[in-house]
């Protein structure tokens, strides 16, 4: 098992697995001076399934070890209100563990609270796409 460490007490980390794990949009949506450092990082006991385009990220109650992949990132905790106000509806803010760089650390990020049925593991097939 990892090293389980707690957070800076001025900041507290950011898990993304959708367009804010880009550093350009993240930096956009908070009106950041410069480029934000994110870390790759990854959370346990999660998937992640498609509504049209949009990923959302749901517990996977069938695999508890299953894992997504993202980015992590060390911010204020000012910022936690902004990103909770850039969230499109059917997602509330989450706290789960974040693995990043080999120790689990308490983190934030969004997940998917709407109804489950209508979601799809391929993004193709959640936008119509069929080959």
């Amino acid at each position: 098992m990892a090293e389980s460490v707690s957070e800076p007490t001025d900041l507290q980390l950011y898990f993304f697995y959708n367009r804010l794990s880009h550093p350009d949009m993240l930096r956009h949506v908070l009106s950041l001076e410069k480029r934000p450092t994110l870390v790759p990082a990854f959370i346990v006991s999660y998937k992640i399934q498609y509504w049209l385009a949009c990923p959302c990220l749901i517990r996977d109650e069938d695999d508890p070890t299953s894992k997504v992949n993202g980015y992590a990132w060390w911010g204020p905790r000012s910022y936690h209100p902004l990103l909770k106000e850039d969230m499109i509806p059917n997602f509330d803010p989450h706290t789960t563990t974040v693995h990043i760089e080999g120790k689990e650390v308490l983190g934030h990020t969004a997940i998917y609270n709407g109804i489950h049925e209508g979601l799809f593991s391929d993004p193709d097939i959640a936008m119509g796409r069929f080959y």
